[in-house]
Order: C-alpha cells, then sequence, then structure tokens
C-alpha cells in the first residue's frame, strides 16, 4: 500500500470514529436515562423550542445549555463552571431563565436546535435577550468567559 493510500485508509478511519462520537449507538441511549428522568437541580427547565420562543417573545433573558450525559467535555464544564457557587450568583444576578436541552437520547427536537445554530453535537451553550440574535459561548467554558457574555450583554 502507497502511502497516500495508508493516509487516505486513516483518514476514513479517524472520519469514521469522530462521527460515532456525535450519537452514541441506539442500543446505549435506550439503556440511559435522561437527565431529567433524574434527581436534579429545579432551576432548570426542560428545552421546548415553543416556551423558548414565548419567553423571548416576553422579553425574557435565557441561558441555555445543550448537554448529554455520554458527553465527557459537557460534564467537565458544569463540574468547573456551571455547577458551581460563583455561576449560579451570576445567573440569579441577572435574573436568567435557565433551560437545558438534554441529548442525551438524541431527541430530534434538541438535533433541530443544535443544526440551527450551526452545530453538530454538545455541548452547545446560548445566551437569549428577548429577540435579539442569541451569544454562542465556546464548547470549553470558563467562568471568566460565561460572565464576560453575560455582563458584557446585559445593556444592548
Amino acid at each position: 500500500m502507497s502511502a497516500a493510500s495508508e493516509r487516505t485508509a486513516s483518514t476514513k478511519a479517524c472520519a469514521a470514529e469522530a462521527a460515532s462520537l456525535l450519537e452514541p449507538p441506539a442500543a446505549a441511549l435506550s439503556r440511559m436515562p435522561a437527565a431529567a428522568d433524574k434527581a436534579g437541580d429545579d432551576r432548570w427547565l426542560p428545552y421546548d423550542a415553543a416556551q423558548l420562543a414565548a419567553l423571548r417573545a416576553e422579553g425574557k433573558s435565557i441561558f441555555l445549555v445543550a448537554t448529554a450525559d455520554w458527553c465527557m467535555t459537557c460534564k467537565v464544564n458544569e463540574q468547573a463552571v456551571l455547577n458551581t457557587a460563583a455561576t449560579a450568583a451570576l445567573f440569579q444576578r441577572h435574573g436568567l431563565v435557565l433551560m437545558r436541552a438534554d441529548w442525551t437520547r438524541a431527541d430530534p427536537a434538541i438535533t433541530a436546535l443544535l443544526r440551527s445554530h450551526g452545530r453538530a453535537g454538545v455541548p452547545f451553550y446560548a445566551l437569549f435577550r428577548g429577540e435579539r440574535e442569541p451569544v454562542i459561548l465556546p464548547e470549553l467554558l470558563t467562568y471568566e468567559l460565561l460572565a464576560r457574555a453575560v455582563d458584557g450583554d446585559r445593556d444592548r
């Protein structure tokens, strides 16, 4: 096999492996409890497109998180940033409505949400301020990035 053929085969194998990470196998999904099925933090509303639209129409500010139980990056962000006292105080200080889109079972409505924002998977973080364009945050969060988005967008 030529070096070019080996590189092509290696690239295809890597692409296939990466694609498999975006959506877990159906058999595994059926065994996974959704985050909403667990005892959890009642500060977070479950994702509902109609409710998000209604809140935006009312001029509310919403911080939306799209996550999945199998997403390691999501879990790191939750532990290091989202589930901290500083972040809870930030959200409360700004009166943000918190909404969680649980993609653990590859919900088609959440897939549509992700695609509407040019994303193919989780994590996804967006700050909505009424009807304005959302502020999309990076997949790897820090408290500083989150606070800058929340504090910096307040007066627009």
